[in-house]
């Protein structure tokens, strides 16, 4: 009777385990959807902190430090104007987009420093 029991054992459990594998999926296939970089075409505010010809660095509005690869197909602007790489300066902010692996920079849209007038000194009564 133990042998019985046993063998029933063992039987309900390789019968089982192909249809485990099966549980809580559909019969249709889903394919996995691949997951961007976390900057993948998105536009970050960022202060500059160094540029060259074909890099910029700039620190992120969260203290962080990044720098993105410049190529001939990044488009450049100062003030909404046509610009190049010699034209940015550090302290200036820019709105950088980056490609897809989020290491290239594809559009840097740069912004002059803006000084604040100075306070205008009261007149002096006689």
């Amino acid at each position: 009777m133990k042998k019985l029991i046993i063998v029933i054992t063992i039987i309900g459990m390789f019968t089982a385990l192909p249809f485990s594998s099966f549980a809580g999926k559909s019969s249709a296939k889903a394919k996995a959807t691949p997951t961007p970089p976390p900057n993948a075409g998105n536009v970050v505010a960022n202060k500059i902190s160094s540029t060259g010809v074909t890099y910029i660095s700039v620190s992120t509005v969260d203290g962080r430090s990044k720098t993105y690869t410049v190529t001939h197909d990044t488009k450049v602007t100062l003030d909404g104007r046509p610009a190049t790489m010699g034209d940015l300066g550090t302290s200036m902010t820019a709105d950088i987009t980056v490609d897809k692996d989020g290491r290239i920079a594809t559009n840097i849209a740069a912004k002059s420093i803006t000084k604040k007038p100075a306070a205008k000194a009261g007149k002096k009564k006689k």
